[in-house]
């Protein structure tokens, strides 16, 4: 009973942390302007992979993504739609130097994300936020990280975290875990904290990403 109410508790905490840094980061734009700070920059948000996990071969712009840079951190918004209806994911993908990047003219790409020996891109995954879609189909996250691993806010997948604030690229991947687990706080708790929750009894999938360079 007593881990039922903890994970319950998360539930709530999380889906109000959710809703709370969404109103800061459009009040204050997330990490704060100044002598240390780079522009912010906006980007389309944009198909990714279609139901079962296959790559969407003409992406379609489905909203933007705010990132703001600081010598402290980094911080994002996404405002988005045409997500399906349930829980949802949000990864921080980050290539700490994005000069060893392998792809088409230097883009980073999946096989720079950090499985290569020695990791030369640096590269990190990340938890950034969680939430849940409703019948709109809209979708709004926000979320901050600080430097290196001790300042994630939940799991890390792999690699050092965010270590060039200023001059990593930034991919930020929204996953889909299903219809939302509202009758139970556990699964429901999983499926908005962790890469794998309720994946094994429904096909998740990446609907939707957006690249900051």
């Amino acid at each position: 009973m007593s881990m039922t109410r903890n994970r319950f508790k998360l539930v709530l905490i999380t889906l109000l942390l959710v809703g709370s840094l969404g109103a800061l980061f459009s009040v204050s734009g997330g990490v704060s302007a100044g002598i240390n700070a780079a522009p912010t920059t906006t980007v389309m948000v944009m198909d990714f992979d279609s139901f079962g996990g296959v790559k969407v071969m003409n992406p379609q712009k489905r909203g933007e993504s705010d990132l703001a840079r600081s010598l402290d951190g980094i911080a994002m918004n996404i405002d988005t739609t045409d997500l399906p209806v349930g829980a949802y994911t949000v990864w921080w993908v980050i290539f700490n130097n994005p000069s060893a990047c392998t792809g088409e003219n230097g883009a980073c790409v999946a096989a720079d994300t950090g499985k290569a020996v020695g990791n030369p891109t640096e590269a990190g995954v990340l938890w950034a936020t969680g939430g849940i879609v409703g019948p709109d189909r809209i979708g709004h996250f926000s979320a901050s990280l600080g430097l290196g691993v001790d300042a994630a806010p939940g799991p890390v997948l792999r690699g050092p975290g965010l270590t060039n604030p200023l001059g990593a690229d930034v991919h930020l991947v929204v996953r889909y875990h299903g219809p939302a687990k509202f009758s139970d706080p556990i699964p429901l708790a999983e499926q908005i904290t962790t890469v794998g929750g309720t994946c094994d009894e429904f096909p998740c999938f990446d609907p939707q990403v957006a690249i900051h360079d």
